[in-house]
């Protein structure tokens, strides 16, 4: 019969974690895409889009309204994916010195005010026209969406400002808390 050996050599794995993948020597943060402020942000862009390619799709050119709701979901949609790229790949741990939570509210609360001149000027272009095309009307509604979307993502940015201000965590850090 064999003989039990005196000692055994025993190794332990753990499955690898989601949070740790490391993409062009980049961490990925996907935990930040299923936050709060993550989600927001995805569904900015989506509704971004729809408006951006609903005006695209109107004569926009006869009407300044449109064009004004053009530059703004446009440059709206740009600055948007960037800072999700830039949560995603972790990129705001990489400049501590740039207090990105400011940066993140200020830009949300223009982008709500933009929206909210560019949702002014079309509904009043759509109210003083006699005929009512169906893309204005979903124009309408999806730039009063867009507008709501940016409007909550200042409120919970200034939340998340105002405890990031008294305990100094990173902005995915306070995202985190905030689920």
């Amino acid at each position: 019969m064999a003989e039990f050996p005196n000692s055994v050599n025993t190794q332990t794995s753990s499955p690898p974690q989601l949070n740790n993948i490391v993409l062009l020597g980049l961490p990925l943060n996907l935990s930040h895409l299923r936050s709060v402020p993550g989600l927001l942000s995805i569904a900015q862009l989506v509704s971004g889009l729809l408006v951006w390619s609903i005006v695209a799709a109107v004569d926009y050119i006869h009407f300044t309204s449109f064009g004004w709701l053009l530059f703004v979901s446009v440059i709206s949609w740009i600055i948007t994916f960037n800072l999700l790229l830039c949560q995603v790949f972790s990129l705001f741990s990489k400049l501590p010195q740039v207090p990105w939570q400011l940066m993140v509210l200020v830009f949300h609360a223009a982008a709500t005010f933009l929206y909210f001149t560019a949702l002014v000027a079309i509904g009043a272009t759509y109210l003083a026209r006699e005929s009512f095309y169906s893309n204005w009307v979903a124009s309408v509604f999806f730039v009063f969406l867009t507008f709501a979307l940016y409007g909550t993502s200042t409120i919970l940015g200034g939340r998340i400002w105002w405890q990031g201000r008294r305990s100094g965590p990173l902005i995915t850090e306070a995202a985190e808390n905030q689920t």
